[in-house]
């Protein structure tokens, strides 16, 4: 349940960064149960708590937005996203997200390979 909310890592980036963005983007859970996860997870400072909460906060509304949208666009909001946590967090933190993320993709992967 912990890699689901964290969701594919933050959308997924790179590779999960989409499916976690769009995955989270179609929850009724709230931001901060994501990213309460990750500032253990990751050792976020409470600085980077507050940015990342308002960056994932502000990637919802987008991704909601977005939901019909071309996978062009879908993409382009992934990038930004990442792009903008780079900001915030340390390559150190970074590499963490992205391997939880591609862990992530591999257990859905897995999954979906199984309820076929």
């Amino acid at each position: 349940m912990l890699i689901r909310l964290i969701i594919s890592g933050l959308v997924a980036l790179t590779l999960s960064t989409g499916t976690f963005a769009m995955h989270h983007a179609n929850t009724d859970r709230p931001e901060g149960m994501r990213v309460e996860q990750l500032q253990t997870a990751l050792g976020l400072t409470d600085e980077q708590t507050t940015a990342v909460t308002n960056i994932m906060r502000k990637q919802k509304e987008q991704a909601k937005a977005l939901r019909k949208a071309t996978r062009d666009q879908r993409k382009a909001l992934r990038e930004q996203t990442r792009q903008e946590l780079s900001q915030v967090l340390t390559a150190e933190q970074m590499d963490l997200l992205d391997e939880r993320r591609r862990q992530q993709a591999e257990k859905r992967s897995e999954k979906k390979a199984h309820s076929n």
